[in-house]
């Protein structure tokens, strides 16, 4: 009689176990299912190009602000939870090597090039599927009489890249609330 008290037993614990394994693995679904779909989940940001490019830059997630830096490739992750994602990329300076950035999520594809001595790449993502960027790229050229720029050229494009660079800044503040 023992003997079949502690089959029914185990037989209940064993039934138990799978009832609480199968409910934990509806819910799971369930809560993945309520993601899809509605722009409220991850976004990967890809960092591709000619391999060791350097970058480095800024993202910022809701008002939680993270650095970012390294060599091409490479790829950063963020769970949005709902909240705006924007994202700044400074290509390093370097003649020859070319940068992607690359922003995908569920309802979001976004690439910009990067192409010159530097770039900057800025990117704004609302969470439910728009998105803002703006690219700037630069390089320097010479020619065999004149390798150098004057003091008065190098002013000038100093305020040149100034003014661009305030311009995108508000521009992007127009887009984010």
């Amino acid at each position: 009689m023992s003997k079949g008290r502690s089959s029914v037993l185990a037989v209940a614990v064993a039934t138990v176990l799978l009832l609480v394994n199968g409910s934990d693995l509806a819910l799971a679904q369930a809560e993945r299912a309520d993601g899809e779909g509605d722009g409220q989940g991850g976004v990967t940001l890809r960092i591709q190009g000619d391999e060791g490019t350097r970058f480095s830059g800024v993202c910022s997630v809701g008002g939680e602000r993270r650095e970012i830096s390294g060599q091409a490739p490479e790829s950063f992750e963020f769970d949005l939870e709902g909240r705006s994602l924007s994202c700044e990329v400074v290509k390093q300076r370097d003649v020859s090597n070319e940068l992607t950035v690359v922003l995908n999520g569920e309802n979001v594809h976004a690439e910009q090039r990067l192409a010159g001595e530097q770039g900057t790449s800025k990117m704004t993502y609302d969470g439910n599927g728009s998105v803002s960027a703006m690219s700037s790229s630069s390089q320097t050229t010479s020619n065999d009489r004149d390798s150098s720029l004057s003091k008065a050229e190098e002013k000038a494009l100093k305020n040149l890249d100034d003014r661009i660079e305030q311009k995108v800044d508000d521009l992007l503040e127009r887009v984010m609330p």
